[in-house]
């Protein structure tokens, strides 16, 4: 049986990439929101 009492969630390569994918989520909401701001709503073509 795995002993996984001491493992870092924050070391796992999971962990790495769910954290990864969501910064780059996170990134692109701002940079809509910003879009959006300056230059009203935007099409799906934009």
């Amino acid at each position: 049986m795995l002993d996984i009492t001491n493992v870092r969630l924050q070391d796992t390569q999971f962990y790495k990439d769910v954290f990864a994918e969501g910064c780059q989520e996170g990134e692109l909401e701002i940079l809509l929101r910003l879009l959006t701001h300056r230059w009203g709503e935007l099409s799906p073509q934009q």
